[in-house]
């Protein structure tokens, strides 16, 4: 999505790092030291891109695309607090189950001193790759090729 993510760091002599967003988000300042958190960012289709993080930032989970129900059986009950662009429907379906989720805020772009502090703390790993939690919407049409020759 953002060439910049590559661009800008070839331009200042530097290596590219990738930093998950929902890393990133955890990462923000919004939450602090105050116990575990859950980053829940919205992807349509009543799913959510989610991934629960301790109270210094680090993920406790891997990445996820799941159904809210779903994802409410996965997060461990000691994480009261969620983050991020469905932070208020994860809260509002955590509620119906009788369950306490304290929405923090719906932001959905991280905080770039966040962003870049996140990335000057990892060590290079190679190329820089794009993590996908679903295969993409879009499929060929077969029937609609175009005979190449």
């Amino acid at each position: 999505r953002c060439r910049g993510a590559i661009c800008v760091p070839l331009a200042r002599g530097c290596r590219e790092m990738g930093v998950p967003r929902s890393g990133a988000l955890a990462a923000g300042g919004v939450w602090g030291d105050r116990g575990p958190l859950l980053v829940a960012m919205d992807a349509r289709r009543g799913e959510v891109y989610a991934q629960t993080f301790d109270e210094r930032g680090a993920p406790t989970s891997e990445p996820m695309v799941v159904g809210v129900g779903a994802l409410l059986a996965r997060v461990p009950a000691d994480v009261t607090a969620v983050f991020g662009s469905a932070a208020e429907m994860v809260a509002e379906a955590a509620e119906g189950t009788g369950r306490i989720l304290r929405p923090l805020g719906t932001d959905a772009a991280p905080d770039p001193l966040a962003l870049a502090r996140l990335g000057a703390a990892r060590a290079p790993q190679g190329p820089v790759r794009p993590l996908y939690l679903r295969p993409p919407d879009a499929r060929p049409q077969a029937h609609a090729a175009i005979d190449r020759r």
